[in-house]
């Protein structure tokens, strides 16, 4: 049986010297001055708040009665202003402070800077995070992180590619058990010049090391490519086409740096096919057909994994009532370069009939048929199966 309750005195356990909360406008009013924010005549917008929850339980078994309380208030400060039209900037900061009976007190500070830059084509971010956070578990460090970035956005004109540029610096620290940095950059640009073309591209690469573990170091790169054609021939005919490559590698590194710890190197590459076709040659008519593949290759391994995909389907709609529908589709998946290579074909077959005479009274039929084959190496392993489906 579990009991809650609030109550109006709080009992704590003798717990460190609580935070003097007057200490802490120093270190905010620091961040402004360093940030070169003006004075209070400027404009800006300065907000705080401050929260208290409290939460009690009492559970009681057969065994005895278990009572937890725990306590938690955060204080935060806000400022945003400009140092120009152009520039804009915010600061903030935060103190947590967990107290729990049946667990370490915790207190944390969380302090935020943040610049904004806009220009007529281009926008600019830079800012710093810091958590600190210390509790009085016993053999318990206080646990450092500290995220940066730096982010360049250049809208252009149709005639020029956009270009989105992000770069981050990630540190996490605690004595003794933890020592990191972590630098991840990302690139992406877009690039639309008509309403038929497009293409896009993305990169990102992301390098973790670790100063108190050995071979432990990470690295990891992907790379995207995309071009569509989307073209409508007339109201009647419309087609589509988008092909997609992608890049990916990865690796632990070796402390000494010579290279990868064996048996970490990962390298795929992905080549993407998607095609789509429309056709209404009638008010009531419409044909639709569509062509997919997807190919994966372990560069590693060797291993590829094909997968197509063909569907064609027709509607046809007979007066008021009547509606007719077809489809067929064929997903072909064939494993290449492996222990096992193997193809397998499943197709589907579906008619349907439908006839909606009024709001009381409508109708439908629908017949479906399902088969697969599958052929290995191995011609013993070889399989067939299929099924009809009448509704």
């Amino acid at each position: 049986m579990v009991i809650k309750k609030r109550s109006r005195s709080v009992v704590l356990r003798e717990r460190p010297a609580p935070i003097r909360w007057k200490s802490l406008w120093f270190p905010l009013f620091g961040l402004l001055s360093l940030a070169g924010f003006p004075g209070p005549a400027a404009a800006a917008i300065i907000s705080g708040n401050y929260q208290l929850n409290w939460d009690q339980t009492v559970d009681k078994t057969e065994t005895g009665t278990t009572d937890v309380k725990k306590l938690k208030q955060t204080l935060e400060l806000k400022y945003a202003g400009f140092l120009s039209p152009v520039v804009a900037n915010s600061v903030s900061f935060k103190v947590e402070q967990e107290v729990n009976s049946d667990s370490p007190d915790v207190i944390r500070l969380l302090p935020i800077l943040e610049l904004g830059f806009k220009g007529k084509y281009w926008d600019a971010k830079a800012g710093s995070k810091r958590t600190y956070e210390t509790s009085d578990e016993p053999g318990k460090n206080p646990k450092e992180t500290d995220n940066h970035f730096l982010e360049v956005f250049y809208l252009a004109p149709k005639s020029v590619p956009d270009v989105k540029a992000k770069y981050t610096i990630d540190f996490d620290t605690e004595s003794g058990t933890t020592d990191t940095r972590k630098d991840g950059v990302t690139l992406s640009s877009v690039y639309a010049p008509t309403e038929w073309l497009s293409a896009k591209g993305d990169y990102t690469r992301n390098v973790l090391k670790d100063r108190l573990k050995a071979d432990t170091d990470t690295e990891d790169e992907k790379s995207t490519g995309t071009v569509g054609l989307r073209h409508a021939f007339s109201d009647k005919l419309k087609a589509e086409t988008q092909y997609t490559t992608e890049v990916s590698r990865a690796a632990t590194l070796k402390s000494d740096g010579t290279g990868a710890v064996d048996g970490s190197n990962k390298e795929d590459l992905t080549n993407t096919w998607k095609n789509t076709l429309g056709f209404r040659p009638f008010r009531d008519t419409s044909v639709d057909g569509s062509y997919d593949f997807d190919l994966k290759q372990n560069k590693v391994t060797g291993e590829h994994t094909l997968t197509t995909n063909i569907k064609a389907a027709a509607s046809q709609k007979v007066g008021a009532p009547f509606d007719l529908k077809g489809d067929f589709s064929r997903v072909v998946t064939e494993m290449r370069h492996t222990a096992d290579d193997n193809e397998k074909t499943e197709d589907t077959w579906t008619a349907e009939a439908k006839a909606k005479f009024s709001k009381q009274l409508d109708f439908s039929v629908k017949y479906q048929k399902k088969d697969t084959v599958e052929l290995h190496a191995d011609p013993a392993k070889n399989t067939t199966s299929g099924s009809v489906n009448r509704n």
